[in-house]
């Protein structure tokens, strides 16, 4: 039986071509790894595609993704136009909807399609006038507690952070209620021995990140990552719960950090542009910024110079350009303060003093900068930040790569083309649509996670929208 024969729009032969590529290019790749977990994403991700087509917005919302991921690909100003025209449809259906009938059952479920849509579009302020829409369902102000189906949730958090940082603004939820409400018991390894090993693997230079708030993200940030290196590496599989939670964990840390660098800068005068400006705060305010891509290079947000087949090109959700351009502007506010240290550093006698903290975590900075740098994919992206680092590593006498391995990136978060990073199941696609349901099950039943007494009316399809 045909599974598109109940769709509610005409096809063509760009819905065709497009369905085509999402399954070809998108999906198959799955089966290069013959991994039995990832080819049950699959079919959920194949699936959500089926059940989009039952409702005009979401099917051309989902569109509107395949479209602009086509595009990136194949550079054709034609597809990306008809990106935007179906995104432009299904915004129409869902504000005449909301006008004709209000926020009916299946309008959060819409939303969440549209926010998709706006992200593969590159279109961040879209999506976060979305997001607000949303926001005030979930989050009212009056403080009521709203449970929602958790794929559901896990999707809406993944919107958030990514929305937040693409546009380097607070994220619309209030994570702390967030955690509370929807996600209690995130997920790390149980055994005591790999417990005991990132607690022992997750030591970072303190010292130099001078916050102890700012140094308990590190270490979080650490543990995370042994624990993603060793679900990579020895294949353990993750119940699509577990997996949920550890992506949900890992979804909260971005978006803490992500805070912690708004702070940072409004507690400094950097946007002042002074030239004494306060270097511990910018470097602090530039760390948690280095930190925010290497959790996202960690779990395939953002891709580096050696790619996977899964690894297809989501340039548009990618963060990377966004944050090396503010990267640049705070290492460049704090040029003159880092040099006086260096100066200092040099003169000093004798010159086995250990290296200034402020120039440990500079270099460690530098050396990340120049990571985003080679991973850019443009041929002309140049050596901007591989230039810094190296002529820093000069002045500090660190230019051995062991002995500034073991000196300076151990104390903080290494990544480089050697790096193990994250299941591949940590891609966009596989991450957000594929893990909206439990395996086996049907969409989780919204009356099994909501209170009684609650009212259920508006969440009655919103796990079914997905």
């Amino acid at each position: 039986m045909d599974p598109f024969g109940s769709f509610v729009f005409g096809t063509d032969s760009n819905v065709s071509q497009l369905i085509f590529h999402w399954d070809s290019f998108i999906l198959q790749p799955v089966g290069e790894t013959h991994d039995s977990h990832l080819s049950g994403l699959r079919n959920e991700a194949w699936q959500m595609l089926v059940d989009s087509f039952q409702d005009i917005c979401r099917g051309y919302a989902f569109l509107a993704c395949a479209a602009k991921l086509r595009a990136t690909t194949t550079k054709s100003p034609a597809i990306a136009a008809l990106a935007e025209q179906y995104r432009h449809v299904a915004l129409i259906d869902l504000r005449q909807r909301l006008q004709r009938e209000g926020v009916t059952d299946d309008a959060p479920g819409c939303m969440l399609s549209l926010i998709i849509a706006d992200l593969a579009n590159a279109d961040s302020d879209s999506a976060r006038v979305h997001m607000r829409f949303l926001k005030k369902i979930i989050q009212p102000a009056d403080g009521r507690r709203v449970s929602i189906p958790p794929g559901a949730g896990h999707i809406l958090l993944w919107q958030d952070i990514q929305v937040a940082t693409l546009s380097l603004k607070r994220p619309l939820l209030d994570l702390e209620r967030w955690e509370r409400e929807q996600s209690p018991g995130l997920w790390l390894p149980t055994s005591p021995t790999f417990r005991a090993q990132l607690e022992a693997g997750s030591q970072v230079d303190g010292d130099a990140l001078a916050d102890p708030y700012l140094e308990r993200l590190f270490q979080d940030a650490k543990k995370y990552g042994m624990v993603l290196q060793s679900l990579y590496s020895d294949q353990v599989p993750l119940s699509r719960t577990n997996s949920r939670k550890l992506s949900t964990g890992l979804l909260l840390l971005c978006g803490r950090l992500l805070a912690y660098y708004l702070d940072r800068c409004e507690a400094s005068d950097y946007f002042d542009g002074g030239v004494d400006a306060d270097l511990a705060n910018i470097q602090a305010a530039a760390a948690s910024l280095t930190a925010i891509y290497w959790v996202r290079a960690m779990t395939r947000d953002e891709m580096g110079p050696v790619r996977h087949a899964l690894d297809f090109d989501y340039s548009n959700y990618h963060a990377g350009p966004n944050l090396l351009e503010r990267l640049g502007q705070l290492i460049q506010v704090s040029e003159a303060a880092a040099n006086r240290l260096v100066d200092s550093y040099q003169a000093s006698k004798p010159r086995e003093t250990a290296i200034p903290r402020e120039l440990r975590l500079r270099l460690w900075i530098l050396d990340i900068c120049a990571y985003i740098e080679r991973s850019s994919g443009k041929t002309n992206s140049g050596t901007h930040y591989q230039d810094r680092l190296s002529a820093l590593l000069l002045a500090t006498g660190t230019e051995d790569r062991i002995f500034f391995q073991n000196e300076v990136i151990d104390g903080f978060l290494s990544l480089n083309s050697d790096t193990v990073l994250g299941p591949l199941w940590f891609v966009p696609i596989f991450r957000t649509a594929a893990l909206a349901r439990d395996e086996g099950e049907a969409p989780v039943s919204v009356r099994t996670v909501i209170k009684t007494g609650e009212d259920t009316s508006r969440w009655t399809r919103f796990a079914e929208a997905l």
